[in-house]
Parts: C-alpha cells; structure tokens; sequence
C-alpha cells in the first residue's frame, strides 16, 4: 500500500553581525545612524553586535485540507548611546515576532485564511530599567465561490497595538464580489472599505530614548464599483 506524504517544511537561519555603528550628534545625545552622507558623524570606538535567528516551518495536513505555517524571529542587539548629558550608556534590546498561518483548501465553495501575529520588544538600559511594547494583530479572510464566474471575500483585521491596554483595539471589515466570466477579458468588482467606519488608528512605540505616537486620519466608509478589461 503506498500512501502520499508530506513531511513539514523547516527552514533556520541564524546571523550575527559586529560592527562600529555609525554616530551622529544631536544636541547633547548620540544617537547610532546609517546615513553618513551628511556631516557630523562620527564612529564610536566600542562594539556593537546584533544576534537574529529566524525559524520556519509549513505543513500541508491532508485530512484537513489545511496548510499551516509557523514563522518565528528572534533578535537581540547590544548597542551605546548617550541621552542629554549621561554617561555612554549600555543597552540591549530584545525582539521577537511569532506567526501563526492557516490556510483551508476544501473541495466546497467556502475556504479560509488566518494569520495571527504577535510581536514583543524590550528595550533595556542602563539605570532607567526595562521598556516593553507588545503587539497583537489578527487578519481572517472568507472566501465563498458563488459560481464559476462569481465570488466574493470578506477580510477582518484585528490590530491590538498594546497587549497592557487591550480596550485599545481596533477592527476593521473589508469586502469584495468579483464577477469574471470564463474566457472573457474584462470583469467587475464590487468593493467594500472600513464598513465598521473607523475614524482613526493609534499606535505608541516607547525605546530607551523616545516615546513616538504613530496616528492616522482613515477615509470614512465607502462602496465603489470597479471595471477591468484586459487588452
């Protein structure tokens, strides 16, 4: 009896990286740079390294019909910097980003596709203690095949930009019909943007150094229709 099987993709990669960062003056702070086209730069005479490690693995599980993927990254870097008028500092800054990809291939009309992603940083200073940023986002998309020549999509993206204040997220509903005949050039697609009507998107990054507020103003809710003819 000969079965199909099919053994789990992994794939690690590792790098490590020494240098002298590159140094520019800002004020009475040092900051580590990587434009050096413009003057007041200077190399710093003490060691930096950085340390990543990436790891992946893919599966495809038959009785399922289904497709996993797990992603991981991993880094820590040790790097100086000096902030108003402290002593050259020390610092390490830890990162790790995990995924988790699923995607259904099922002999029916409807399918699936998830992706989840959840991302940690650290950041780690002499005399000032440990700064953490954590992040989670979810993206599903529903796929249903109405026939031969139509189909439609639904997308939901779940961003939870700090896991320590977790009201503060944010979802976001997107849709789409396409009606492509067979053996024609041309089809129509009717799309739908922000149905849930998001006004706004905040995000907070903190580091040794900075704290930055990232916010963008979104376009209100909105239905277009959308016609494509291939020449």
């Amino acid at each position: 009896m000969v079965q199909n099987i099919i053994l789990p993709l992994l794939s690690i990669i590792v790098g490590y990286f020494y240098s002298k960062w590159l140094y520019k003056r800002n004020g009475n702070s040092f900051f580590e740079e990587t434009d050096c086209s413009l003057p007041g730069f200077f190399y710093l005479n003490e060691k930096n390294d950085n340390l990543n490690l990436n790891l992946s693995t893919e599966k495809f599980i038959s009785k399922l019909s289904t497709t996993v993927k797990l992603s991981s990254t991993i880094s820590k870097s040790n790097y100086k910097n000096i902030v108003n008028t402290s002593d050259l500092r020390n610092n390490t800054s830890n990162n790790i980003s995990n995924e988790l990809a699923i995607k259904t291939a099922f002999d029916t009309k409807i399918n699936f596709e998830n992706q989840s992603n959840y991302i940690y940083s650290s950041n780690q200073s002499e005399n000032i203690g440990t700064i953490n940023n954590k992040m989670f986002t979810n993206a599903l998309k529903i796929k249903y095949k109405h026939s031969s020549s139509i189909f439609s999509v639904i997308t939901g993206d779940y961003f939870i930009p700090n896991t320590n204040n977790p009201n503060n997220d944010y979802l976001f509903l997107d849709f789409s019909i396409i009606y492509k005949p067979k053996d024609k050039k041309y089809e129509f697609n009717l799309i739908g943007k922000n149905l849930l009507n998001n006004s706004i998107f905040s995000q907070i990054q903190t580091s040794d150094f900075s704290r930055n507020t990232l916010q963008n103003n979104l376009i209100s809710r909105y239905i277009f229709v959308n016609f494509t003819y291939n020449l």
